[in-house]
Order: structure tokens, then C-alpha cells, then sequence
């Protein structure tokens, strides 16, 4: 891997949920610091993979973007303390809250979105289940907000709705012990995938399982069907869903099914039919996730730590950029340096964390959400023009 600026091409369970996973370490009420904002004049880092970086949101979270509807679905932590779910456009124009104070879905944490490829629906996690009262040692409502924010999932459920919020409908029921992370649709909008969390054991986090279903509407209501569940590797242990590929038959997941360590997660492409798994990046040691595919299926940008200088991967220091391979794992490069002080893109802070990310339709951009404030865990989506 290459590792320089000048580069061509979610401990215990306890800590991973009051670190909010992916998500928020939230102070209720406090309005999140994004550190420097890059920039209103479009900075230019011409002669690498990616070309100029714009500042869409100065806080934002979880996202997607409809090619239907070239419309971006987003989380935002409010100053309440929780996330609701958003929709605005490319530009950053026409933005709408769907969940704030809506009627028929529960008001607590909202958020990580994912849009069916028709444009009519929007699957998202909802808090449906309150935290238990002392669950984590602590009592208060912040450690149940904590809890069941959109990037730990705990007690939440897939919830699903339309572009313009006009209606809810409950798509899962988790236990008691139980969390829902990263919906995804497969290109033809038949089957959803999500991570899905089964209980406690099997490592810090506990055992989780990647979940297939059955898409379908009948009598204008979404419902779910033919619920599979796949555990790859050689250790049931985490697992966090990233999407299709065009051809529906194989996804890209996040985890450490074989001999990683604990927060070691590598990308695999995974075909459920047959059960084929391929370690796309094979770094045991370092922190690899939020893996995306290019539209044309050609291009996978994730995060890593790899090349940042982090040698604790604790949820309380890991940092991490952005890098780019091809499909099938050959020619990575790291595309961003948020996190290096000498580098055009560096975004003010000592601690900077790529998190989830969503292709343009044409393949040309990348809107990413990047945290840079480690009190609240938050940060600013930032628009990514690739060459």
C-alpha cells in the first residue's frame, strides 16, 4: 500500500457502545465542533486520485445517495442528543428532516439510511427499543442515547419509509440484546442486507450475523420475507454489511471472521450462495471498514488506518483516511490525508476518523462523512471530486 501525500490512485462491548460505535459520544444539547471547514473556495489537490474537496455539510453522519432521485438521505445529531434522518440535495440545497417530531415512528435515534434503487422507499434504523436503565454500569439518559444511536444499532430496528417521510413501517424486531446496523438494497431492489447483532460472546462485541431478506410491497405496504442468515469466516464474531455488487450475487461486509484482532477488521466480497469468501485486504493489524463500490462495480473506496501512525486501534484513538482498490482487491492507494498536518487536505484536527461514504450516480464524486471532534464523535460531509 502506499502510504504518502503524493500517492497517485465500532475493547468490550461496553466501550464500543458508549463510543457509539461509528456513531456519536454525544453531549445532549451541545453543538458539534467540525474543525477547520474545507473549503467555501473548492480546495484544489490536483494530480492525485481525487482532484478538489467542498465542505456540503459542516455536520452530518450515515449517508446515501439515490440515483433515481439524485437525492442524498443523511443522519444529523440534533441538540437534543439523538440523530434524525434527512434528505437534501446534491448541492446542499431543498434539506428536510422526515423523522423530527413525525408521527408513527419512535422519536429516539434515526438514522443510517439506505435508499431502495427506485427512489420510493428509504430503509433506515430507528430506535425502537429504549436502552435498559444501568445496562453499561452507568444510569442516565445518556448512556441510553449512546446506546442506541445509528453507528452502535443497539436495540435498534429496520424501519422504512418514502423520499418525503409520508409514512412508517416497522421492517424488523430485534431481542432484547440485539442491534441492527448498515441496510443495504441489491441492485435490483429484491433482496436487503443488514448486520445484525444475535447476543453476547464470541468477542468484545458480541456475535453478530450478516441478514438477507426478501424485499417486496404487498398491498402497498413493505414487508420482508425468506429471512436467511450467513456467518463466513472461521469465527462468528463481527460483521458490518457494505453493499452489493452489480450482479447481486456477491456483497462486500467489514469484520474479523478469521484470525484478526479484535478491532482488525478486513473487507471481503462474500457470495452467500456458495459460501466463497476473499479477503480483499488482509491487514490483521490495522482498522479497515465503510467499504463502497463504484457504480460501474469497477472501484471499492473504504477506510483504514493503515498509514496514519495509529498504534492503539482502541474506539478512543483509532484515526483513519480513505483509500481506493479495484474490485477485486488489487492497486490499493490511499486517496486522502485529513489526517497528516503537511498535507493541503488537513482538516485541523488531531484526531480525524473516515466513516461512511456514497458514490455520485455518474461515479465522479464522493460524499463522505468525516469526524473530527472526538467529544461528540461528529463531524462535516464533505463532497469528493475523483479524477
Amino acid at each position: 500500500m502506499q502510504t504518502t501525500p503524493g500517492a497517485a490512485l465500532g475493547l468490550t462491548l461496553s466501550l464500543w457502545l458508549i463510543a457509539g460505535g461509528d456513531g456519536a459520544n454525544v453531549d445532549a444539547g451541545r453543538e458539534p465542533q467540525t474543525g477547520r471547514k474545507v473549503d467555501v473556495a473548492r480546495l484544489d489537490v490536483r494530480g492525485r486520485k481525487l482532484t478538489r474537496i467542498r465542505t456540503l455539510a459542516t455536520s452530518g453522519g450515515r449517508l446515501d445517495w439515490s440515483a433515481a432521485r439524485n437525492l442524498i438521505a443523511f443522519d444529523r445529531l440534533g441538540d437534543d442528543g439523538y440523530y434524525d434522518l434527512f434528505v437534501m440535495e446534491p448541492g446542499g440545497g431543498g434539506e428536510r428532516c422526515l423523522t423530527c417530531g413525525a408521527d408513527g415512528v419512535p422519536q429516539g435515534h434515526n438514522g443510517n439510511p439506505a435508499w431502495h434503487p427506485s427512489g420510493d422507499y428509504l430503509v433506515f434504523q430507528s430506535e425502537s427499543q429504549p436502552a435498559r436503565r444501568g445496562l453499561l454500569g452507568r444510569r442516565g439518559g445518556r448512556s441510553q442515547q449512546q446506546l442506541g444511536n445509528p453507528g452502535s444499532g443497539f436495540r435498534n430496528d429496520l424501519w422504512i419509509t418514502g423520499p418525503r417521510g409520508q409514512r412508517f413501517v416497522q421492517l424488523t424486531h430485534v431481542g432484547p440484546q440485539g442491534a441492527v446496523l448498515h441496510p443495504h438494497f441489491s441492485e435490483d431492489g429484491r433482496t436487503l442486507a443488514w448486520a445484525e447483532r444475535l447476543g453476547s460472546g464470541n468477542g468484545p462485541m458480541g456475535e453478530w450475523a450478516i441478514m438477507l431478506a426478501d424485499f417486496g410491497v404487498e398491498d402497498s405496504r413493505p414487508r420482508l420475507e425468506n429471512v436467511r442468515k450467513f456467518q463466513p469466516g472461521g469465527r462468528r464474531r463481527f460483521y458490518e454489511t457494505h453493499g452489493f455488487f452489480p450482479d447481486g450475487k456477491s456483497l462486500l461486509f467489514a469484520g474479523n471472521p478469521d484470525r484478526q484482532t479484535d478491532y482488525g477488521f478486513d473487507i471481503y466480497r462474500f457470495y452467500p450462495a456458495t459460501g466463497q469468501l476473499t479477503n480483499l485486504t488482509n491487514t490483521p493489524d490495522e482498522w479497515d471498514e465503510h467499504a463502497q463500490l463504484s457504480p460501474d462495480g469497477s472501484r471499492i473506496v473504504w477506510m483504514s488506518s493503515e498509514g496514519v501512525g495509529v498504534k492503539d486501534l482502541s474506539l478512543t484513538s483509532v484515526k483513519s483516511d480513505y483509500w481506493m482498490m479495484r474490485a477485486d482487491g488489487s492497486n490499493k492507494e490511499r486517496i486522502t490525508w485529513f489526517n497528516d498536518p503537511s498535507a493541503p487536505e488537513f482538516l485541523g484536527s488531531d484526531w480525524v476518523v473516515a466513516a461512511d461514504s456514497a458514490w455520485s450516480p455518474d461515479g465522479k464524486r464522493l460524499l463522505v462523512y468525516v469526524k473530527t471532534d472526538k467529544a461528540t464523535n461528529s463531524g462535516p460531509l464533505l463532497m469528493i471530486e475523483i479524477e
